[in-house]
């Protein structure tokens, strides 16, 4: 038999977020095409966001069937939230936020190049010179793609 466990921090609030995306993207599939015919253009989203929906159920049962009682009543939201949110996590969440008003600034590609390079530089670890090469070959590959590819021109 399985032990009975508490849930990781966040994790109901997590499978709360994956059933409502989940949710909205087999409403999105549905206004496709509904069910017209099984070779249909919607037929494909709709199974895979239904696959999706119910994975999600099943994960959020199995938590809540297995949980086990909580042994520090004490804990207040405020210290499960700071488990959860950390300084390191409040930082990113700052630089993306950051990252977003300088597309308006400075275009995409000067926002995106210091972004990535920063986030490969904080993630990474690997030191200035390879977050600089990796951010170059990202930046390179998103080029190529929207530009040969989808023949979109990125400002």
């Amino acid at each position: 038999m399985i032990e009975p466990q508490s849930p990781a921090p966040g994790q109901t609030v997590f499978y709360g977020v994956l059933l409502a995306g989940s949710g909205l993207l087999l409403w999105e599939a549905w206004k496709i095409e509904g069910f017209g015919s099984l070779s249909g253009p919607g037929m494909f989203p709709m199974i895979a966001a239904g696959l999706m929906v119910v994975t999600v159920l099943i994960m959020m049962v199995k938590v809540r069937r297995n949980r086990a009682p909580s042994v520090d009543e004490a804990e207040t939201r405020a210290t499960r939230l700071a488990r959860i949110v950390t300084l390191p996590i409040l930082g990113y969440m700052a630089l993306c936020a950051v990252y977003v008003a300088a597309l308006e600034l400075a275009g995409f590609w000067v926002a995106s190049a210091v972004f990535l390079f920063v986030s490969f530089v904080f993630l990474y670890r690997k030191g200035v010179i390879a977050a600089g090469l990796v951010t170059a070959a990202s930046l390179a590959f998103v080029f190529a793609v929207f530009s040969f590819i989808f023949q979109v021109y990125l400002p």
